[in-house]
């Protein structure tokens, strides 16, 4: 049988303007974690730790301790940015795909990417909690405007 029988959802999942803001979401978290995976071995070579040092968060941080901003930017991009996912994920399942949620969905990707390079970089907390809670607030505006559109269709 055709693709598009076995996955009925193939077509959808293809051509839905939300699909590149969820791939960018998605290569925001490998490079972070890929910062995190390099911070971390060089951190571990050039303070010769045993691999030990991995057992636990607390070992991990006290061995680690300002090397970890990349680790714990990781663990962030699996807090608020779950809700992203499942919005994409249960709009592109009801068809509530709207112009201003693609818009709030690149907008909502580009704050993350802002709070990653503040968080893993210079990390002035002023600046990151900026970024962290308009962020937020537009994944929040995103869930409101997607439960209104399914409760009143246009």
């Amino acid at each position: 049988p055709p693709r598009s029988t076995l996955f009925p959802y193939t077509t959808l999942f293809r051509s839905s303007p939300l699909i590149l803001p969820l791939l960018a979401m998605v290569a925001l978290t490998a490079a972070v974690w890929v910062a995190m995976v390099v911070q971390r071995l060089s951190a571990q070579k050039r303070l010769r730790l045993p691999i030990d040092a991995f057992a636990t968060r607390a070992s991990t941080s006290a061995a680690f301790g300002p090397t970890e901003k990349a680790a714990n930017h990781f663990m962030n991009l699996f807090e608020a940015p779950v809700l992203f996912y499942t919005l994409v994920a249960v709009s592109l399942a009801t068809g509530v795909v709207t112009s201003l949620l693609v818009i709030l969905a690149w907008v909502y990707v580009g704050l993350r990417a802002v709070h990653a390079v503040i968080h893993c970089g210079y990390n002035n907390v002023t600046h990151r909690a900026a970024a962290f809670l308009v962020s937020t607030l537009v994944l929040w505006v995103m869930w409101a405007h997607f439960g209104l559109r399914l409760l009143h269709p246009a």
